[in-house]
C-alpha cells in the first residue's frame, strides 16, 4: 500500500500536490517509515521523487491502456542487491544521503510485488480527472475505476449522453 499512497501524495481531481517542497518529501517518506524525519533533502530529491511518482502512475495506467514502448525511469541512482538467500532488491545511493534509499525501497516493493503476481492489481482509475491509484481487489482482476459510484458513473453518463446526442442529431 506504500506505493499506492506515494502515488496518491497528488490528488488530480482537486490539483492538491502533498509534495510541493523538499521537507514535505522528507515528512511523507519518514510517516510511510522510509527515511528519518529530521532527513535533509533538497530539490532534486523533490524532483526524482515526483518523477518516480509520475512514471509509477503511467505504469499503473498500463494495468488498463497497455503501450508498446517501453516506459523508463531516470531517477536517483540505484543499485541491485541480494540478500542472503539470492533474492534480488533495489538500493539507493551508495551514500546514503538524500532520498534515493527511500525511493529504492519503494521500487523494491513495485520488483516485489511484481514477482508475487499482485502488481497488476495496482491500477490507477483511467477517469481523466481522477487518476487516484488503487488497488483492484475484485476476484477476477476486472476492476476498472476507483469508485463505480463515483468515476463510474461519470464515465458512463458521459457515454449515455455522447449517444444520446448522436441519436438526436
Amino acid at each position: 500500500m506504500l506505493v499506492q499512497a506515494f502515488v496518491n501524495t497528488l490528488d488530480v481531481e482537486d490539483d492538491a500536490d502533498s509534495l510541493q517542497r523538499s521537507s514535505d518529501l522528507s515528512a511523507w517518506l519518514a510517516a510511510a517509515g522510509l527515511g528519518a524525519a529530521d532527513a535533509a533533502l533538497d530539490a532534486a530529491d523533490l524532483t526524482a521523487a515526483v518523477a518516480l511518482r509520475e512514471t509509477l502512475r503511467a505504469a499503473l495506467r498500463r494495468h488498463h491502456d497497455p503501450a508498446d514502448d517501453v516506459l523508463t525511469l531516470n531517477g536517483p541512482p540505484l543499485r541491485l542487491g541480494f540478500d542472503g538467500d539470492g533474492r534480488p532488491f533495489v538500493l539507493g545511493d551508495g551514500e546514503g544521503k538524500g532520498a534515493g534509499a527511500g525511493l529504492a525501497r519503494l521500487l523494491d516493493i513495485v520488483v516485489t510485488a511484481a514477482a508475487e503476481g499482485t502488481w497488476e492489481r495496482l491500477k490507477v482509475c483511467p477517469e481523466q480527472r481522477c487518476q487516484w491509484a488503487f488497488y483492484d481487489a475484485s476476484r477476477n482482476r476486472s476492476g476498472t475505476w476507483c469508485s463505480m459510484a463515483v468515476c463510474g458513473s461519470r464515465v458512463k453518463m458521459r457515454a449515455y449522453r455522447a449517444r444520446q446526442a448522436s441519436t438526436s442529431a
